[in-house]
């Protein structure tokens, strides 16, 4: 079992440990992007080797590689973006990012009453 494993195993190690060198900041999500990218390169050798047999048995294996995909992209955006709020005051411009935004005054909508009947 190991040895068919073997092949995924490195792939993960690989992708891992680049990860770990361009940005990871801590063990725990380095431990889950290690296990996402396992079952994402199991599922795909064990995917392959179905469809050399009986084709029908692929949902699992796509489902599980779906997953793993989910998962790392989940890591991606949660983990590694960046947010910054702010507060805007009318009539005064701030600087955000590279650009200066204005949050200009408005009057309040006219509301139109309805004739009564």
């Amino acid at each position: 079992m190991l040895k068919r494993s073997l092949l995924a195993l490195a792939a993960s190690l690989i992708i891992t440990v680049f990860i770990r060198f361009v940005n990871a900041k801590d063990w725990l999500t380095t431990a889950f992007i290690f296990s996402s990218a396992f079952a994402f390169f199991v599922n795909l050798e064990i995917g392959l080797r179905t469809m050399k047999g009986n084709i029908r048995l692929l949902g699992g294996k796509f489902a599980h590689i779906g997953i793993a995909v989910m998962f790392l992209g989940i890591v991606a955006t949660g983990k590694y973006s960046s947010k910054q709020h702010l507060s805007l005051e009318q009539n005064v411009p701030q600087q955000r990012l590279a650009t200066i935004s204005h949050i200009p005054v408005t009057s309040r909508p006219q509301t139109v009453s309805s004739p009564s009947t």
